[in-house]
């Protein structure tokens, strides 16, 4: 298993090296509640790191705690300094958390629609190449919870880019995969296929336990995806 559960509503990766310490909340943890889920995997509100999140391919390199304010617009961040907390909201969308064991970096994506379609898994991947010479072969890559292939309808007029990552159905509609499409873009980017853990969470088959836009037909709440270097 690439994730556990520490506690009612705290999941934890457990792919990454001891160093790293990355998971996500659910819906026992609403915003209000942020601090408390932190708490929980031995990370502090005033060492995390937001953006302002615009489904875009925008990489925001980390080197001070936000505290939670999102002054930068962004779909990405990156770090290699020990103690931040890289923080990305999500509610169907899919959360993509980066380890480099090698060059102790790591990074966090908001992985929505137009952003993938934009290229913003290569971006982030040509970013921890670039600024921490991160070998893309070398990274360990996790996928939070997110809608999957079997709930996310969309008109066919979406589907650009998308070739091959869906199916037709009536009237117009397809399913659309996105977490398919996340995986060619990360091995096409030169990710090693068994260097990718998913936790095979769908948000919206589980909106018992997890915020779904689309199941809750526009929840204002998110589930918070959090990655540190904790030394």
């Amino acid at each position: 298993m690439s994730c556990k559960t520490l506690a009612d509503g705290i999941h934890h990766f457990t792919c990454f090296p001891s160093f790293v310490r990355a998971g996500f909340s659910s819906r026992e943890f609403p915003r209000a509640r942020y601090e408390d889920f932190l708490t929980g995997l031995s990370l502090k509100m005033d060492d995390l790191v937001m953006v302002e999140q615009v489904h875009g391919r925008e990489i925001f390199v980390a080197e001070a705690p936000t505290r939670g304010r999102m002054e930068v617009e962004a779909d990405g961040l990156v770090t290699d300094r020990v103690g931040l907390v890289l923080g990305i909201r999500t509610a169907d969308c899919v959360p993509i958390f980066f380890s480099s064991e090698r060059t102790r970096s790591i990074g966090m994506v908001h992985g929505g629609r137009k952003g993938i379609r934009a290229g913003i898994i290569s971006q982030v991947i040509q970013v921890m190449r670039n600024r921490y010479r991160a070998d893309p072969s070398e990274l360990i890559v996790a996928i939070g919870p997110c809608i999957r292939q079997c709930c996310y309808e969309v008109g066919e007029e979406t589907l650009d880019g998308f070739s091959g990552f869906y199916h037709s159905v009536d009237r117009g509609k397809a399913y659309l995969d996105l977490v398919g499409k996340v995986g060619a873009e990360l091995v096409g980017s030169g990710v090693a296929p068994n260097r990718i853990y998913d936790c095979k969470i769908c948000t919206a088959c589980r909106n018992d336990a997890f915020y779904s836009y689309r199941r809750e037909r526009g929840t204002s709440e998110r589930i918070l995806n959090v990655i540190s270097l904790v030394g």
